[in-house]
């Protein structure tokens, strides 16, 4: 009876998994048989003798003879049979060590049927070669007639001696189809090599790494379209940026001639924080191609001491172009928190963070040349870079927060404060907006020496936000908070603001000091119950934004009023004492065991 794909797959995984049962019985071996055969005669039928698909069931019969005692025969023909159809060394692998592992099966069960027989022959050990000649011997006398061994003894010999050989013959065979299953795989594993070298031969040669691309002029109007697109505001600090990178560019296509009668003009960004400093520098990044590396001035440290010196600056700028050395002659640095290394005032010891860094840094800023090792490795002479600072552009940045309040010290100095004559101001809380009329007096009595601030011709002020421009910073750029928390929220939730959330957003983070470092912690919060309920629609409103506070404060009061539970069986009610004393002291009585007699033996008293 034919059987369909789907029924003679079902057979098969039948039969396999009585096969592959660990308690299996012989019933099951015999009953999986049956399935066997059948499949091999259906797939004979259909698929010819020869088939794969029939040498597929001839080896899974060899599995099934090899686990039954009686049965071997049968199993060597079907892993022969298996053997002539299949074609590729993969299989003839696994049919050979299967065939191999029934033949060692095979001869072991040979010898241990044959230990009565070396009993009988008076043998104890097992049979080596040099016994199997021994035994030889003893039959060639009992032939002669000598005497020696019985006609009974002399038949046990002989039995001994025909069951030996064939166990040795079983064992031969399995040594053979071993070895034939290594040279099947080492085919295999000289195919898989040849093919791997084949395909590596008709691949393409690498082409070598490409340079990177020419650096091309830009106009300030297109760095400044660049940067209107990631922050807001700062008008004249993004114009200013925008001015020195596009001369920076101009410079670099100038001649070695004509450069160097040039000068570079650095550049230092002050400003309230939370106002775009480092934003802006990391967005001139993208605006021209100039290898380009930020890092903090917090790190730095006089040369020997713990920390990072001077020289790490230009270490990172080489890694960022991939140490082409003429691309980073030609970069930009950029070092935010440079109001970190300001002078610690009248300190008597050495200030290896402040003045002494800012000591350090006044050569590469105007120009020098400087050895680095190559690559991060260990400085030694064969192995090291010369990187000339003269072209490198540095931009610095800082808050300077207590800049404002010298800054109005000297100007109200400068007008009078008695008589008819004075001016009458209101008393002034922030200082933030005196910082554009700073002087480089103003920044060498805040800490910096006069050297390291003459060195940065160019100072751009970074003012405080307005509520407005905090407003449009959750909307307008490319990267706004509003337009980030939607796409993170679209798969469950559409996520809306009101007109007055934002409003109030940006008002509440004008108030907070820290301007638009503080509207993601507001918005961050507003959103804590929407990005945990997943609502199918959220709509922010003013009102939530108002009370954000309120919200997390009544999740984490949800159970401060809830009642302990009373309901324990060793807690009682305040006007039950009584009652409940009388009926525990009766319990307690009817537990009470009979007292026993007073023992007379010693007690040990410790």
């Amino acid at each position: 009876m034919s059987t369909s794909r789907y029924q003679d797959q079902a057979m098969l995984d039948a039969a396999a998994s009585l096969f592959n049962n660990a308690d299996r019985t012989r019933g099951d071996l015999l009953q999986a048989e049956a399935i066997f055969l059948e499949l091999l005669d259906d797939r004979s039928h259909h698929y010819g003798e020869l088939s794969n698909e029939a040498g597929y069931i001839h080896s899974w019969l060899g599995l099934v003879y090899s686990e039954m005692d009686d049965r071997f025969d049968e199993g060597e023909a079907h892993y022969g049979k298996a053997m002539e159809i299949y074609s590729d060394d993969a299989n003839k692998v696994t049919l050979a060590n299967n065939h191999a592992n029934l033949l060692v099966k095979k001869g072991k069960l040979i010898l241990e049927e044959s230990e009565d027989l070396k009993e009988d022959a008076r043998i104890k050990t097992p049979v080596s070669k040099a016994k199997r000649s021994a035994i030889r011997g003893l039959l060639d006398a009992a032939t002669k007639g000598k005497g020696e061994v019985t006609a009974k003894e002399a038949q046990t010999l002989r039995t001994l001696a025909e069951t030996t050989e064939e166990a040795m013959e079983c064992f031969r065979k399995a040594a053979e189809l071993r070895e034939l299953a290594n040279k099947f795989q080492a085919n295999i594993v000289s195919k898989a090599t040849k093919e791997k070298e084949r395909l590596l031969a008709a691949q393409p040669k690498a082409l070598p790494a490409p340079k990177a691309a020419p650096i091309v002029y830009k106009s300030p109007a297109e760095i400044l379209a660049v940067l209107d697109g990631v922050a807001i505001g700062q008008h004249a600090a993004k114009r200013g940026l925008a001015n020195a990178a596009s001369q920076h560019i101009r410079r670099m296509q100038l001649s070695p001639e004509d450069r160097a009668k040039t000068d570079k003009s650095n550049v230092l960004l002050v400003g309230p924080t939370g106002c775009g400093k480092t934003l802006l520098a990391e967005a001139l990044a993208g605006a021209i191609n100039v290898p380009f590396y930020r890092t903090e001035a917090t790190k730095l440290t006089a040369a020997g001491y713990v920390g990072e010196d001077v020289q790490s600056l230009l270490v990172g700028l080489l890694r960022a172009c991939d140490y082409d050395v003429e691309r980073a002659q030609n970069g930009i640095i950029y070092l935010d928190e440079i109001d970190k290394i300001a002078a610690a005032g009248e300190a008597t010891s050495l200030d290896v963070g402040g003045e002494s860094v800012q000591e350090e840094l006044l050569t590469i800023l105007e120009g020098t040349v400087v050895t680095l090792p190559k690559e991060g490795t260990k400085r030694s002479q064969n192995d090291t870079v010369d990187i000339d600072t003269t072209n490198i552009l540095f931009i610095l940045g800082g808050a300077f927060v207590r800049l404002g309040e010298i800054v109005a010290r000297r100007l109200s100095s400068t007008e009078a404060s008695i008589g008819f004559g004075a001016t009458v101001k209101a008393k002034e809380t922030k200082f933030s907006h005196y910082q554009k009329d700073a002087t480089a007096e103003d920044f060498v009595k805040f800490g910096m020496i006069p050297e390291f601030i003459g060195r940065i011709p160019k100072r751009l002020t970074i003012e405080a936000l307005t509520v407005d421009q905090l407003e449009r910073i959750l909307v307008e750029p490319k990267k706004a908070l509003v337009m980030q928390k939607h796409l993170l929220l679209s798969a469950t939730t559409d996520l809306r603001f009101t007109k007055g959330a934002l409003r109030a957003i940006a008002e509440e983070a004008h108030k907070s000091g820290t301007h638009g470092r503080a509207l993601r912690e507001i918005v961050e919060l507003v959103l804590e119950p929407i990005v945990f309920e997943e609502p199918k629609v959220a709509i922010v409103t003013a009102e939530m934004v108002m009370n954000r506070n309120a919200e997390v404060s009544s999740k984490n009061q949800l159970d401060a009023a809830q009642k302990a539970a009373t309901n324990c069986p060793f807690v009682c009610d305040d006007d039950e004492v009584d009652t409940v004393r009388e009926e525990a002291e009766v319990a307690a009585a009817s537990r009470t065991a009979p007292r026993r007699e007073r023992s007379t033996a010693l007690t040990v008293r410790r």
